[in-house]
């Protein structure tokens, strides 16, 4: 995804009276009829082909930095790496987070030479960038931080606002991308560090893992669930737009998508592929019908793809980010995030309240695993987002902007755990 913004992205809200407690009660029913939120773009066909370029190029200096490193030339190999660097910040500038990750690492370096009351103007087009995103990353938790950070500079402390810029920084991590390029981008640098150390054999394991990354990178935006998810997407913009044959057109090429989604080797995808292309079938009848909640379903149908697809950069990426001992709590963690994110689909876009008990109950089961392989101080982080599980299943039927909140909370800090791991 670019981070240059264009005007004719479109976002939506839910309606003043969902978001104020004016209106009385909401029930799910009015919730489905007022939702009127129009999902982000996608990655264009050029970025696309921009993206899955550079990567080839990386991978081409990461396979010649092996080479070098097995022939004794080690030099040589920092040189390829010094180039597969440049060439992952190139894909990095793509994304829709980059703008905003650069105005705050800016923020943060002036921290160092500059008074806190000097920095603080610096704030306001961070918070500008986010209002330009928001309408495809997750930015409440990254206003929280950036706020924090306001209050300590306003008291003269630098430090406090210092780790909250930092911490503003990690959940941006987002996109399809972030996650591969990320891991990929460490795996790059630990071996940089491994040769400057003269450690040439810890190097090339480093590398190896980074080929795995940078190959997910090339195919990510191609994939059959990223494409499905692109046509659920469009479906969604062609029947806001009242052109009810195209969306039904759009639809069924998300159906083949997931056709293809469902042959891959995960089975835990493959049974989610073929739950989503059941709810792609039922929806291409409904569109017919033109019913009051066509629409949102539209949209719950799109957060689903969009969390699935998600679920499996996660899934891929743990493969080869992370230590041994941690992948199975890291998988159960991966496993409980999705659940959530089904959750929320289905009390905000459906309104099925069992269908969110249940989803909740089985994110809180993967918690409970995660928790059995944890140290000490993951534990406690477990523990602590299954209280508020339990929370959020005793309110199931509150459709308000806190309750929604509460979900991007919770899915923000599994988020970055799952990327500390």
């Amino acid at each position: 995804m670019s981070h240059k913004i264009h005007s004719g992205i479109l976002t939506g809200a839910l309606s003043a009276c969902i978001l104020t407690a004016a209106c009385g009660p909401v029930t799910a029913q009015t919730l489905q009829e007022d939702v009127s939120v129009i999902p982000s773009r996608t990655i264009s066909p050029a970025e696309e082909s921009e993206i899955s370029t550079s990567a080839a190029h990386v991978l081409r200096q990461i396979v010649k930095a092996r080479w070098s490193i097995h022939e004794d030339d080690l030099e040589q190999a920092q040189d390829d790496l010094d180039q597969a660097e440049a060439l992952i910040d190139d894909i990095k500038i793509t994304l829709p987070t980059a703008k905003v990750k650069d105005q705050i690492w800016s923020a943060k370096k002036q921290l160092d030479y500059e008074s806190a009351e000097e920095v603080i103007p610096d704030l306001i087009p961070i918070n500008a960038s986010l209002t330009e995103i928001e309408g495809f990353v997750p930015v409440k938790e990254v206003r929280k931080h950036i706020q924090r950070a306001r209050g300590s500079l306003n008291k003269g402390d630098k430090k406090t606002a210092k780790e909250e810029l930092k911490a503003a920084n990690a959940a941006l991590v987002y996109t399809e991308m972030d996650l591969p390029l990320n891991s990929t981008e460490r795996q790059v640098l630990a071996a940089q560090k491994a040769l400057n150390e003269g450690l040439p054999e810890q190097a090339d394991q480093k590398l190896k893992a980074a080929e795995k990354g940078v190959q997910f990178i090339s195919v990510a935006t191609t994939a059959p669930l990223q494409q499905a998810q692109k046509s659920i997407w469009q479906a969604s913009r062609d029947y806001a737009a009242k052109d009810y044959a195209a969306a039904k057109t759009d639809l069924a090429r998300a159906d083949n998508w997931l056709n293809k989604a469902e042959k891959g080797n995960d089975e835990n995808i493959h049974e989610d592929a073929t739950d989503l292309k059941r709810r792609t079938d039922n929806l291409q009848d409904e569109i017919d019908q033109k019913g009051a909640h066509t629409g949102s379903a539209l949209i719950g149908l799109w957060h689903r793809s969009k969390a699935l697809t998600k679920y499996e950069v996660e899934r891929l990426s743990s493969f080869w980010k992370g230590a041994e001992s941690q992948r199975h709590s890291k998988a159960e963690l991966i496993d409980a995030k999705l659940h959530i994110d089904y959750a929320e689909s289905a009390q905000f876009y459906h309104g099925k309240s069992s269908e969110v008990r249940s989803e909740l109950d089985k994110a809180n089961d993967n918690l409970k695993q995660a928790g059995k392989s944890a140290n000490k101080e993951l534990r406690t982080k477990i523990h602590a987002l299954r209280e508020e599980l339990k929370q959020m299943k005793a309110n199931v039927n509150n459709y308000s902007a806190n309750a929604q909140a509460s979900y991007e909370q919770i899915e923000a800090r599994l988020r970055q755990l799952i990327h500390d791991l």
